[in-house]
């Protein structure tokens, strides 16, 4: 990724797929982990997004965890864990904390 204050790192076992995040999801950072999510989606049958070095989300980030849990609706599904206190209140501020599986 380009963005130096949002990565992630990617761990799989077959087709499931943990995408561990850290940093910064937002506008700047978004679209580069648009690219890296769409790849994973292509082949994955579940995703897990470890959220703990997730420090801050904005709606280009919710946006994209609503792609990924639509694109694996018929899989094995979406699911968040560790996710800190402020970006699960954002989740639940915004209704997504009811559709997306948070752990």
């Amino acid at each position: 990724m380009n963005n130096p204050n949002f990565h992630s790192e990617k761990h799989s076992e077959g087709t499931a797929v943990t995408l561990a995040l850290f940093g910064n999801l937002n506008s700047a950072s978004a679209p580069d982990f648009e690219a890296d999510l769409k790849k994973v989606l292509a082949t994955a049958d579940s995703l897990t997004l470890d959220c703990t070095g997730l420090v801050y989300i904005s709606s280009a980030g919710l946006r994209l965890f609503l792609l990924a849990d639509q694109a694996l609706e018929n899989k094995g599904g979406l699911r968040l864990i560790h996710v800190s206190s402020e970006v699960k209140e954002v989740l639940d501020m915004t209704g997504l904390g009811t559709i997306i599986r948070v752990e």
